[in-house]
């Protein structure tokens, strides 16, 4: 099985981004967890 690929990603508030893929599933990513050091805060 071929996995989707990300057509569109938009951000939304509280770190998270709203991914399009091309199977037109959408799906909620946390980035919270990544964002790490002084530099995000």
């Amino acid at each position: 099985m071929l996995r989707p690929k990300a057509v569109q990603v938009k951000p939304c508030p509280d770190y998270l981004l709203l991914v399009t893929f091309d199977n037109n599933e959408k799906r909620l990513f946390d980035v919270k967890p990544y964002i790490i050091g002084t530099l995000f805060e």
